[in-house]
């Protein structure tokens, strides 16, 4: 009777089991090959969308040093380092395996351990052991011996394609002598390198195997003709701005993203600018600079800095100060990682009467600053660490979280409490927003708050900037508030209870009693309106420093250490927002005046 129970029981589970199966079919996901997730809950997690032009890394890279041979063998010659910059950004459309410089450069070693890369100048190979030790040993990569077997290397490999010949002199801006702006556009979207007229035979008898795609030597097509003539080839999120005689910079970034090179003198039509900046698309870089500030022939080379900013934001694009970078095809393909700021100290206390100022270092958003050494070692660095006792605020472009996540990297570890980073100037590129379309100021926005938070900034420094883009950037919640530069009147404009304030001074030489630190920390307390009442806009002074005129040390020996510090309290740009945030009333899209 049991055995009869058991197996009746057994037919019942049996039925139950096969029921059940179908019952569940309509509710089992098709079979994929993709791994479950650990919480089948959450949404799938997207994929970082970088905004910057971007490269694919390289595990080895391969350093040319300055000290390397030209085509024949011999000392490397004007337009055969021209001819290596247009290599380095086309081999960059693969991999940005090139480097020209130095092992031994601060940054290339930096990221070589950070990331644990292998470098190999032809004579040695650098590796970083598991204990971060710098392994050196001998290298067998002979095709580094010099440009002529480097260029048939990557003839090998499928890299080069053939050489644009180009009239090159390499004293001159002029475009009809020097024709490097014309041959980069053609080089980028052929997989071309540059070869000028002189050089020609030397590629054809050590690089036989390197073909003439096109000679425009012979021609006098502009900048202009060759842009237009292949702009549905080109990069249109991308200009470089860059003049002719800078030949040996920015090229290979450009190169390698296929971007088109348009450089104009102020004197030039106008009607030729307007045609090249329509076609870019909204919100197009242009990397380069405008301002040269030299004379060929008579005639002022370049245009001036804030009307070519202008120019550029009424075609809804944005300026990045680039044209004396290196490297940025290399740098660019660094991995983007989470940057953090060490955390601010906090200076103010509750029961305190004083009257609270920050300072805030100007230019940040020169991207060169931060690619060369002059930032790092001359301005940010140019103090020991020991040293420093005032708290302080430097601008800096947050695109450096894509161009140069290693950089920023670098300069986030050798920060201290007592300094602050603000991102510069009027967002993710040096832009003047007040002239950009309802579309690409909202758009402008989003892109600057996403690559803040990429870089840990809270907050922004503007110029030039009217209402409407303060309420763009305080509507994103990346974006806690800002600082005006050339403000000039301390007022503060709130916009969703985000500050917006405006300088009060400006540490600029030259200027007279009002820009010069040691005369402004013997005065500041005697002007009525420099208010101890924290719950009022007139108790609190931001100050910009031109970052031409001052070094850190010097404003901490003839500002800082000069002040009476019961009565004047310096504070960083992070605590002073949230000291105007938690004391000063807000408004809704208002201005609070000094002493208001």
């Amino acid at each position: 009777m049991k055995r009869k129970l058991c197996g009746f029981c057994a037919l019942i589970l049996a039925a139950v089991f096969v029921l059940s199966m179908f019952t569940g079919c309509e509710k089992k996901p098709a079979a994929t090959t993709e791994q479950p997730t650990a919480n089948p809950t959450e949404e799938p997690v997207e994929e970082y969308k970088p905004i910057m032009q971007r490269f694919e890394g390289a595990d080895t890279i391969y350093v040319i040093r300055a000290s390397t041979k030209g085509i024949s063998g011999k000392t490397m010659k004007a337009d055969e380092k021209m001819l290596l910059q247009s290599l380095q950004g086309v081999v960059a459309q693969r991999k940005a395996e090139i480097y020209i410089g130095s092992a031994s450069d601060k940054f290339l070693k930096y990221a070589k351990k950070k990331y644990g890369l292998t470098l190999d100048d032809g004579r040695y190979v650098y590796t970083v052991d598991e204990n971060g030790e710098e392994v050196k040993t001998e290298s067998s990569t002979e095709w580094l011996a010099n440009l002529g077997t480097i260029i048939n290397h990557y003839v090998e490999t499928g890299d080069i394609k053939g050489y644009v010949k180009l009239r090159f002199d390499s004293s001159r801006y002029n475009e009809q002598d020097n024709q490097v702006n014309q041959a980069c556009t053609l080089a980028g979207i052929n997989k071309w390198i540059m070869v000028s007229e002189e050089i020609e035979a030397t590629i054809n008898e050590y690089c036989p195997g390197v073909k003439l795609g096109r000679d425009i030597s012979n021609t006098d097509l502009t900048q202009k003709d060759i842009f237009l003539e292949n702009v549905d080839l080109l990069n249109k999120d991308m200009l470089i701005m860059q003049a002719a005689k800078r030949y040996e910079n920015l090229r290979e970034y450009g190169i390698a993203s296929k971007a088109g090179f348009f450089f104009y003198n102020e004197g030039d039509p106008i009607a030729d600018r307007k045609e090249v900046y329509s076609k870019l698309n909204m919100l197009a870089n242009v990397f380069g600079w405008a301002q040269i500030d030299e004379m060929e022939d008579g005639v002022k080379v370049g245009a001036v800095e804030d009307p070519s900013v202008d120019f550029a934001a009424r075609y809804d694009a944005s300026v990045i100060a680039a044209d004396w970078c290196s490297n940025l095809s290399v740098w660019s393909s660094m991995p983007i990682t989470d940057n953090k700021q060490v955390e601010s100290i906090k200076y103010a206390t509750e029961d305190e009467n004083v009257h609270y100022v920050t300072m805030l270092f100007s230019d940040g958003d020169n991207l060169q600053w931060t690619s060369g050494t002059a930032f790092t070692d001359q301005y940010f660095l140019s103090t020991k660490a020991n040293k420093k006792e005032m708290p302080f605020g430097w601008t800096l472009t947050a695109n450096l979280a894509e161009t140069a996540p290693a950089q920023l990297s670098y300069i986030y570890e050798n920060m201290l409490g007592l300094e602050h980073f603000v991102c510069s100037v009027s967002g993710y590129t040096y832009a003047h927003p007040q002239y950009f379309s309802d579309e690409a100021i909202q758009q402008y926005a989003k892109n600057t708050a996403q690559l803040m938070k990429k870089a840990d900034m809270k907050y922004l420094a503007v110029k030039g900037i009217k209402d409407n883009a303060k309420d763009a950037f305080a509507q994103q919640e990346a974006i806690e508030g800002g600082f005006v530069m050339y403000g000039r009147d301390g007022s503060i404009y709130w916009s969703n209870d985000k500050p917006f304030v405006n300088d009060r001074i400006i540490f600029w030489k030259d200027t007279g009693d009002e820009g010069d630190p040691a005369k402004v920390a013997k005065n500041i307390t005697k002007i009525s309106n420099f208010s101890t009442d924290k719950t009022s806009t007139g108790g609190y002074t931001f100050i910009q420093v031109h970052c031409w005129s001052y070094k850190y040390g010097e404003l901490q020996k003839s500002f800082y250490n000069e002040i009476d510090k019961e009565k004047i309290k310096v504070v960083t740009p992070d605590e002073f927002i949230q000291l105007i945030k938690k004391n000063v009333k807000h408004t809704d899209k208002e201005y609070t005046k000094t002493g208001g």
